[in-house]
């Protein structure tokens, strides 16, 4: 960790005019700000009831939606 880096600069860093960021976007960045090699993975799991699956488990990535990196 940058050890000069403070959570003024990181939040400073953050500045995007006429955008909205998400959750996501915002986690990646703060970790980038202060340790800049970090990845940031996410991960969402939608749980049905049992009389609404088939009891196969959906793992999904949001690169397997999109293609290729964010």
């Amino acid at each position: 960790m940058a050890e000069d880096k403070t959570l003024t600069g990181c939040l400073d860093s953050f500045k995007v005019e006429g955008q909205a960021l998400s959750d996501i976007e915002v986690y990646r960045m703060a970790a980038q700000y202060f340790f800049p090699d970090a990845v940031i993975e996410h991960r969402m799991e939608i749980k049905l009831p049992n009389s609404q699956t088939s009891a196969k488990i959906l793992d999904l990535r949001f690169e397997d939606l999109f293609g290729g990196g964010i």
